[in-house]
């Protein structure tokens, strides 16, 4: 996660020419959904098999990285970074939820729901 933001980073610094702010207000929705994501996957974690989790959080995190391959310069923003900033957090807010401890609740919800 923190590759594709330096990458996500540079990109739109050094190849769109935008300002430091302008770059980082392309960030907001994957800072939104990665908070968003780590409540659910806290709280859902126990009532789904765990590889099932990470198994799907895994494939959709891996898609946001293609999307900046293949995207290009000339194209607006909404058209593949959007997409690449939703998928960015899948993957490891998905999977940093477990905790090994439990091997069923996730951290969220051991810290907040204790059994």
């Amino acid at each position: 996660m923190q590759t594709m933001e330096l990458f996500c980073g540079l990109f739109w610094q050094q190849v769109k020419l935008l300002s430091p702010l302008q770059a980082s207000n392309r960030f907001v929705p994957s800072m939104v959904l990665a908070a968003i994501l780590n409540l659910v996957t806290g709280l859902v974690v126990d009532k789904f098999p765990v590889v099932y989790l990470v198994l799907i959080s895994s494939a959709l995190g891996a898609v946001a990285p293609l999307l900046m391959a293949v995207n290009s310069p000339s194209w607006p923003y909404w058209y593949a970074a959007f997409p690449a900033q939703i998928f960015e957090p899948l993957n490891p807010d998905g999977e940093l939820n477990y905790s090994p401890k439990s091997k069923k609740r996730g951290y969220f919800a051991d810290c907040y729901f204790p059994s």
